[in-house]
């Protein structure tokens, strides 16, 4: 038997290691779940709850380290105003990486002045 192909992939990584994987091929309800990922208080509520048709899994919020969607034709994610307004770039890094160039950074801030509306690099933990 054919398996369907889902519109969507969900992909939610936790604290332990482990890694949840939904799939949703309903256009309406990946248009939904999308929208709903993307509010900034989407992340602020403790868990995050999701059903199918025989099951339902309840993650706590805090336990998650990364939400992945995937899938053909989503909207790309755009980042809450005022972020937003001056961002030019954003880049994922690995873990080592992201934390070499934090304490790199730590040490030159101190030597280099900025100016107002000056073009800056920053690291930030999401």
């Amino acid at each position: 038997m054919k398996q369907p192909n889902p519109n969507l992939q969900i992909h939610i990584h936790s604290v332990d290691g482990s890694l949840t994987t939904f799939t949703q091929d309903d256009p309406a309800l990946v248009q939904r779940i999308v929208g709903d990922a993307q509010r900034p208080e989407f992340l602020a509520q403790d868990r995050i709850t999701i059903a199918g048709r025989h099951s339902v899994t309840t993650l706590v919020v805090s336990k998650i380290v990364r939400i992945e969607l995937a899938g053909e034709g989503l909207v790309i994610w755009k980042p809450p105003a005022p972020f937003a307004a001056s961002l030019q770039d954003a880049v994922e890094l690995p873990e080592q990486e992201f934390l070499y160039q934090v304490d790199a950074r730590r040490l030159e801030r101190r030597k280099i002045q900025h100016k107002h509306g000056q073009t800056q690099l920053g690291f930030v933990d999401v």
